[in-house]
């Protein structure tokens, strides 16, 4: 369920409280109990797709920056990468 509608539910300021209540929990619980590796995948899945990392590799700037760094020309490319360092 929080995978799918998770974020929306924390952004609606009715429930909002609720849901920063139950993910603790979930990580609270998930820190306490040994689970298998696959349900711990599985909370971790749920708990970044209601609050996904700020600027992680997965972000939707980084995306849109890789996007457009693959449409430029090779060479300009080149140019560009070597300034950012």
């Amino acid at each position: 369920m929080l995978e799918g509608c998770g974020r929306f539910l924390l952004s609606a300021a009715h429930s909002a409280p609720k849901t920063e209540k139950l993910l603790a929990q979930m990580m609270r619980l998930k820190a306490a109990k040994h689970l298998d590796p696959h349900k711990r995948t599985l909370i971790d899945n749920a708990y970044y797709a209601c609050k996904p990392p700020p600027g992680g590799k997965g972000s939707a700037s980084a995306r849109r920056k890789a996007a457009r760094l693959a449409a430029t020309p090779p060479q300009v490319r080149h140019h560009a990468t070597r300034l950012q360092r």
